[in-house]
């Protein structure tokens, strides 16, 4: 009886949606950590704010790719696991990674209340998951179009690397015969069997 009084709206409040603000929050605060990191390491702001895109929007993009979301995020992690790219977004992501944990940990190592209290790693992970992690579960690596159209390419390539087997098969099979046949000797062979050799 309560569902049947309760009014929808057109929006709700969900985990996800709460999940959502923060990653906006956290790259927000991704970017001026990074801002400030990267326009100390340089005084050409141009480079420091090429740097700070770098790394406030690579690592949960190529984060994404690896933890899919959705049944359909598996399905193209499975799909894509085949190319040579993957590998690529696997090294990508883990020395982003790499480097995002190396500045933090210095970073916070230079605080003194957080180096007094030992805290070092709590905060630097701390930042990995804000920073990347959370704005890698939202994002979807591709559009529903082009997740589409990925799965319709892969099943073609299988559909075509299983003809390319059956028709080796068939000419293996095919040459196997013709060696028989010529073991028994041309002479011996009936007509048949002769002109199905000569097609050979």
């Amino acid at each position: 009886m309560m569902r049947s009084q309760r009014r929808r709206t057109g929006f709700q409040f969900t985990s996800k949606t709460l999940l959502a603000v923060l990653a906006l929050i956290s790259m927000g605060g991704s970017a001026a950590y990074w801002w400030g990191v990267q326009s100390q390491l340089t005084e050409n702001w141009i480079v420091a704010a090429a740097y700070t895109a770098i790394l406030v929007l690579a690592p949960p993009s190529l984060v994404s790719f690896l933890i899919p979301w959705s049944p359909a995020g598996m399905l193209l992690q499975k799909v894509n696991a085949r190319t040579w790219a993957f590998p690529v977004i696997i090294g990508c992501a883990l020395y982003l990674l790499y480097y995002s944990y190396q500045i933090q940990w210095s970073w916070w190592s230079a605080q003194p209340v957080v180096a007094d209290t030992g805290l070092i790693n709590q905060q630097m992970l701390i930042g990995i998951i804000g920073f990347v992690i959370i704005p890698a579960l939202l994002w979807t690596p591709v559009s529903s179009d082009e997740l589409v159209e990925q799965v319709r390419q892969a099943h073609l390539v299988k559909r075509y690397e299983l003809q390319t087997q059956a028709d080796i098969a068939i000419l293996r099979a095919t040459l196997l015969r013709a060696q028989e046949k010529a073991l028994v000797g041309f002479a011996n062979l009936t007509v048949q069997e002769r002109e199905e050799l000569a097609a050979v």
